[in-house]
């Protein structure tokens, strides 16, 4: 298990045309956690990651299709190591409410999906290991203000 300390994300949503929902991340490649130094390095290296020359892998959608008003799928773009090959996320609206901390409303989500990363070229010990790999986002949207 581990996680991406960087990932930065943005939804452009509109209660009147939910389906034209736009959902974009990017994730710091660098960033990767596992809370064990030796294999956080190894991850880095052009056997997993490659963070010098991939340091970033992204998601963008193309498709959201809201089963109901908190559950929906996301097909897009998913990018790692050079390659794009199509995703689809489950996506789950967990919480509406008032940040505790600023007072703002916000929406908490969890998207989930798998990939296999072999089809990415990531094939090291891909014998040994599984090359099935699931996907966990959880995160906040918070609405932008106007400047």
């Amino acid at each position: 298990m581990g996680h991406f300390d960087k990932v930065n994300g943005s939804l452009s949503y509109n209660m009147k045309t939910p389906n034209k929902t736009q959902m974009n991340f990017v994730i710091d490649t660098d960033s990767i956690n596992t809370s064990w130094a030796p294999r956080d390095k190894h991850l880095k290296t052009d056997d997993f990651f490659n963070v010098v020359k991939y340091p970033t892998m992204t998601f963008k959608s193309t498709k959201v299709v809201f089963i109901n008003p908190q559950q929906a799928k996301v097909t897009g773009n998913f990018t790692l190591l050079g390659k794009t090959k199509p995703l689809t996320l489950d996506v789950t609206l967990k919480k509406i409410g008032n940040s505790p901390m600023t007072k703002e409303p916000v929406i908490g989500f969890r998207a989930t999906g798998n990939i296999d990363r072999v089809a990415y070229g990531m094939t090291t010990f891909a014998q040994g290991i599984t090359t099935n790999v699931p996907i966990q986002i959880d995160g906040e949207l918070i609405e932008k203000k106007a400047k």
